[in-house]
């Protein structure tokens, strides 16, 4: 009988540790907080296309004022904060062109200048996954959008800028560990342009794709476009921890 009795609880300690171990393995599988989605930093080379092409006429004055393409540097940084919180900041600047042509008093007049391109967001947002492949956000954000050092060609003219609220939704899709696309679309207060007007800003709504490249274990390779009154493409790199 003392015997049976120790196999017996010998087999019960035995199951005991089992299913200690098993619960040890578990709790922190229930109690893991949200994966770092939200936390990067990342730095571009940014192309941008201001759809530019006002005509202004008054007595004696029939100008046509118009850009092209510029170029110039952008980054932007988040931080996941209380579990699927993120805060985010982006900047961006581009030198663009300005061409100035029509007629003053009757005399041909043709004029090249330039000005640059400062856009600004700061913002907060909210992420989840829904499974191992798709992950939704949405954002509250605070834009603003500066044209710095105007030069019509002829003299400088003062700056202009503008600045007021944002929303934006979007989603990304993973393919494996190596590729992931994102896609969004999102409204800005300061985005659509016009020379004629008292306030040069208007709203705009933008669309947008992006596709990363998992590098290593903490950088990601990256191209994309945004389309709107302010048209933009990039290619750089992001930087995860």
């Amino acid at each position: 009988m003392s015997r049976r009795r120790g196999v017996n609880g010998r087999r019960a300690g035995k199951l005991a540790a089992a299913g200690l171990l098993l619960g040890l393995g578990a709790a922190p599988l229930a109690a893991a907080p949200p994966a770092k989605d939200f936390s990067f930093f990342e730095f571009n080379y940014v192309s941008q296309d201001v759809d530019l092409d006002e005509r202004v006429g008054t007595s004696g004055l029939a100008l046509r004022v118009s850009s092209d393409d510029g170029s110039g540097i952008g980054f932007a940084g988040s931080w996941q904060f209380y579990g699927r919180w993120h805060a985010l900041y982006e900047y961006a600047t581009t030198d663009q062109s300005l061409t100035t042509e029509g007629t003053v008093d009757g005399e041909p007049v043709r004029l090249r200048g330039d000005f640059d391109v400062d856009r600004t967001r700061v913002g907060v947002g909210y992420g989840r996954r829904f499974g191992e492949r798709w992950l939704l956000y949405g954002r509250a954000t605070f834009d603003a959008t500066n044209f710095d050092d105007v030069n019509t060609g002829a003299n400088d003219v003062s700056d202009t800028d503008d600045a007021g609220p944002g929303a934006e939704l979007g989603g990304r899709l993973r393919f494996g560990k190596g590729l992931e696309l994102q896609g969004h679309v999102r409204y800005t207060s300061v985005g659509d342009v016009d020379v004629t007007a008292v306030d040069e800003f208007d709203e705009d709504w933008l669309y947008g794709l992006t596709a990363r490249w998992h590098t290593t274990r903490h950088f990601f390779l990256q191209a994309g476009f945004e389309i709107g009154q302010i048209d933009a493409w990039f290619v750089g790199g992001r930087v995860v921890p």
